[in-house]
């Protein structure tokens, strides 16, 4: 018995004397969500960071070229279209960087109240899904993005008598996805109008008088002119990633603390954190379909191993034993 005792003895020594820290094993950065909206982005995408105005008395055709004469790529048709007046057209610069490109654009009407055409604000703070936006007039030069292109600050309606309407946007991110087209559309029928945008995927611009209706950018001009209406669109695809951040903290959590027991985890941390980085300013170049494959992975690993623990701290001691279920 008593040699018994003494090799008991000598083991718990020899057990005292093993460390019971797990393994260190390499640190994955917790990944907070930055922005509420986040999105895919295309890799061929690109975005509109700049747009111009320009009207001519003589054609669709001279004002289509001064458009391009000044590097911009003729959008829509002519904003007066079917309602007589100055030939209005607009054009677009673009950009790869998403942060720089315009999220929204709106249309002040002057004669449907507030301010003086002839001395009109450079910029309009307006609500967006609840958010402050700040809206500037393109033609104002207030930043580098609306430029005084050619007769700059423009009344969508010149030349008619319809109302006096100056177009705005922003870059705000509150306001949605950056746009990557524009386009407009006109007809006798109002919905024929508008319908044609929306079965496109356009949103169509509303104006900060009445947000909740779509702007006739011919609002006025008789009842002889044709309705026509300004769409706006984004490339970019809204994306999820609360599921994968989820599994990535779990398996983090354990990964961590679990020790040598749980490197099979480590892998899946890596394709999950490469994600996660990605998406550190909102946009990322993973699609939902790959970011829920990379959340599934780590989900559908984690149950097919029984972790045994001291039930009295889930995470602060040494593995007991790991089996495969």
């Amino acid at each position: 018995m008593k040699k018994v005792f003494s090799f008991l003895l000598s083991l718990l020594v020899i057990c005292a004397a093993i460390p019971l820290a797990p393994v260190t094993a390499q640190a994955y950065e917790n990944y907070t969500q930055t922005y509420d909206a986040e999105y895919y982005v295309p890799a061929s995408a690109s975005f509109i960071y700049q747009i111009g105005l320009y009207y001519s008395s003589s054609s669709d055709a001279d004002a289509i070229s001064h458009i391009e004469a000044a590097g911009f790529t003729p959008f829509g048709g002519d904003f007066n279209g079917g309602a007589g007046g100055k030939y209005v057209h607009a054009g677009y610069k673009t950009t790869s960087d998403p942060t720089k490109a315009i999220t929204a654009v709106r249309v002040w009407d002057f004669t449907a109240g507030g301010d003086d055409p002839q001395n009109p604000r450079d910029s309009v703070t307006s609500t967006v899904g609840g958010a402050a936006c700040t809206f500037y007039r393109v033609g104002s030069g207030a930043s580098e993005w609306t430029p005084n292109v050619m007769d700059g600050d423009v009344n969508l309606n010149q030349g008619n008598s319809g109302h006096h309407l100056k177009l705005y946007v922003t870059t705000d991110r509150n306001a949605g996805p950056q746009l990557s087209a524009l386009d407009t559309a006109h007809n006798k029928t109002a919905a024929t109008a508008y319908n044609t945008l929306l079965n496109a995927g356009y949103t169509v611009a509303t104006s900060f008088q009445s947000p909740s209706a779509y702007q006739d950018l011919n609002a006025g001009a008789g009842s002889n002119s044709d309705y026509n209406y300004l769409g706006f669109r984004s490339a970019m695809v809204a994306v999820d990633s609360s599921g994968l951040r989820s599994a990535y903290a779990a398996a983090k959590e354990r990964y961590e603390h679990g020790g040598a027991g749980f490197g099979f985890l480590s892998p899946l941390l890596t394709a999950a954190a490469a994600i996660l980085a990605d998406l550190s300013d909102g946009y990322t170049s993973s699609t939902q379909a790959q970011i829920d494959a990379a959340a599934a992975a780590i989900e559908d690993t984690i149950p097919t191993y029984i972790v045994t623990l001291n039930p009295d701290d889930a995470f602060g001691d040494p593995i007991v034993s790991r089996t495969s279920s």
